[in-house]
Parts: C-alpha cells; structure tokens; sequence
C-alpha cells in the first residue's frame, strides 16, 4: 500500500550506491522499496513497518504528520472522505489487522472505500465491517 502510494504519487527513492559512492534516485516498486527499509531500519523486529522511516524515502516529497498513525478505527467515514480530497494518502488496515490497502475512493452509501488491494483481488472494503485502522501520510505531486 505504501508503495502504491509512493510509486503512485512519482516519488522517486533517494539511495546512496554503495558501488558508485554517489546519491541516485531510483523508481519505486514493491521490491525497491522493500530493499531501501531493510538497509535503513524500515522494519521494527517483527518485520512490521515503521511508520516513520518512511519519509526518509524522500524527505521533500513524503510527511509522516503527527496525525498519521490510527491502530483503531477511530476515524469516521466523513474524514476520510475529506482526508481523500485534500490529497492526503490514507492506507487501511483490514482483515483483522494483517492487511493494509490504499484507499483510492469512495462509495456515497456512507460506508464503502474503493481500494487498490492486488493481493486479495479486491476493489472495495467496508469502513464499519473491514477497516481496523488508518495510517495517514501527507505525499507531494509533481
């Protein structure tokens, strides 16, 4: 999710090549962002995301705000709709808390996110049966 996010807001990765001693940008995919947080401590011991190195990915273009972690449903469904047109990008956790999608949109019954979600082959999760949680960045678009 966070790399659809990423790749999907052309965040290019900054990476210091250890071959060419030299700053490089490369692009962000799944597999190259999982690469950039082994090597830079993305990963707490239960191999579960930190939050918080994520901007370090690019520190111009990615926020990690102080609203940004949510480990309950503690949002309502007007908020993220409002969060969504702001631009911000809001990541859900769904199935019990072992999955996390991009919300990519919403449905005007009050209820349903549209999500970007390939490993489950799903388009929608339900915000009161589904989500158990948010994690909010802020991503400039350029």
């Amino acid at each position: 999710s966070t790399s659809m996010a990423i790749r999907g807001n052309n965040i290019p990765i900054k990476n210091y090549d250890l071959k060419s001693f030299q700053n490089v940008t490369i692009n962000s995919d799944p597999r190259t962002l999982n690469q950039w947080l082994k090597r830079n401590d993305g990963y707490d011991g239960s191999n579960d995301l930190i939050e918080s190195a994520v901007p370090n990915i690019n520190p111009d273009r990615i926020v990690w705000p102080e609203d940004g972690m949510h480990r309950e449903n503690d949002l309502s469904y007007d908020t993220i709709i409002s969060y969504l047109e702001k631009g911000r990008v809001v990541i859900a956790n769904v199935n019990e808390g072992g999955h996390f999608v991009l919300i990519v949109g919403y449905s005007d019954d009050g209820d349903t996110y549209f999500v970007n979600d390939p490993g489950y082959h799903t388009d929608t999760y339900s915000h009161s049966k589904d989500v158990v949680g948010f994690r909010i960045f802020d991503m400039v678009r350029k």
